[in-house]
Order: structure tokens, then sequence, then C-alpha cells
């Protein structure tokens, strides 16, 4: 139904991770995805303590965008072209949050 990871940790000098999540089409819009990232958050910025999290977003998923910007996220930068998908290649979204303090 979904999932949601943190994963390229890095401990030293950036206490930083990289959001990934996804949840399957019949269940999108429910506010799974939103319940698993905000999971997510509390664990990176709790637990794990690290002082940033990226995500990766391709500009064409607006619930994806939707949703980190709910969370907190910051839209920071644009990769052009950066992935191919189905046959078309599309643009990539770099968003991050920092922990509160």
């Amino acid at each position: 139904m979904a999932r949601v990871n943190l994963t390229r940790v890095r401990r030293a000098h950036f206490h930083s991770a990289e959001l990934g999540y996804r949840v399957a089409q019949p269940h999108s819009g429910r506010g799974i995805g939103t319940a698993a990232v905000a999971w997510a958050l509390q664990q990176a910025f709790g637990q794990l303590a690290l002082r940033r999290v990226e995500a990766l977003v391709h500009a064409q998923n607006a619930g994806s965008l939707r949703l980190l910007a709910r969370q907190g996220f910051t839209l920071y930068g644009r990769s052009t072209r950066s992935f191919e998908l189905a046959g078309r290649w599309l643009d990539t979204l770099h968003w991050e949050r920092h922990a509160a303090n």
C-alpha cells in the first residue's frame, strides 16, 4: 500500500538524509503519504538527530509537490531533463526541510 524510507544518511558534516516515499495509486489521496512522511521526519529529527532532510520529486507529480509543501519543505533547485520515464525526459525538483532548532 505505501512505503517511506530515509536513505543516503550522512552523519559527519552534513547530518542529513534523503526522503523517499511511495503510495500505491488506489490508496492515494487518503493521507497515507502525509502520515508516512510526518513519521519519517519525526524519526529523522528526533531519534536520528539529523539536521536536514532532502526530497527529490519530478516536476509533474502534483500530489508529492503538495505533500512536501504541507510538511514544511522548501524548494531549492531544479534539474532539467534529469531522468527518463516511459520515453519522456522529466525535470527533478529538489526540496529540503531543516530541523526546527
